[in-house]
């Protein structure tokens, strides 16, 4: 194994690692925020709202560590990552619009965004449970995400949206983990 595929590994895992702390520590310093209702970019509009970002960010810097491991021969999974890290970052710089305000262009933009990454991110899955010799992972954090988004209407969409980042966390990290098996001198670098 290659020492720059270690770092990026190292990297990659790290990062997601910050964002769930983030994430996790938002929970607990604002108990005002129902999880069932209130989406997660709404921790944005709170007094540690610079977590979000960090959070955003760590998720950006993290799933960006995934498109190098992948093998070169599958260009659209790196696009649909970088697409899904874009946007991820977007969510960062352009923070949502409280529910008592009209939309503004920033919370237009992170709503975009924010429906694009999640788009692109079922896309590479599907791609990848497609092409993939394992295809248990790809299934499993698709069923979470349409899970997830379609109970919202019971559940409340907050909490829809907790279940399918998280997924879509998960996937990452295992994508991030299984690269570590493999040899890059005798194969690619990821599962095909």
């Amino acid at each position: 194994m290659s020492t720059r595929a270690r770092t990026t590994r190292l990297v990659g895992l790290t990062a997601l690692g910050g964002s769930a702390l983030a994430l996790t520590t938002l929970h607990v310093l604002e108990p005002g925020f129902s999880p069932l209702t209130a989406t997660i970019s709404e921790y944005a509009l709170s007094p540690h709202g610079w977590m979000m970002n960090v959070f955003f960010i760590m998720l950006a810097l993290g799933s960006a560590c995934l498109g190098p491991l992948q093998p070169t021969d599958r260009p659209a999974r790196q696009w649909l990552l970088a697409a899904w890290s874009a946007g991820t970052l977007a969510c960062a710089v352009f923070p949502t619009d409280p529910d008592s305000v009209p939309t503004t262009v920033p919370g237009y933009v992170h709503s975009v965004a924010a429906m694009l990454a999640f788009t692109a991110m079922f896309a590479c899955q599907i791609m990848h449970a497609i092409r993939a010799k394992f295809r248990l992972p790809s299934i499993a954090t698709m069923s979470g995400v349409v899970a997830g988004f379609a109970s919202s209407g019971w559940i409340g969409f907050g909490a829809g949206e907790r279940i399918a980042v998280i997924a879509n966390m998960a996937w990452i990290a295992f994508m991030i983990f299984a690269t570590a098996r493999r040899d890059p001198a005798s194969e690619h670098l990821a599962p095909s």
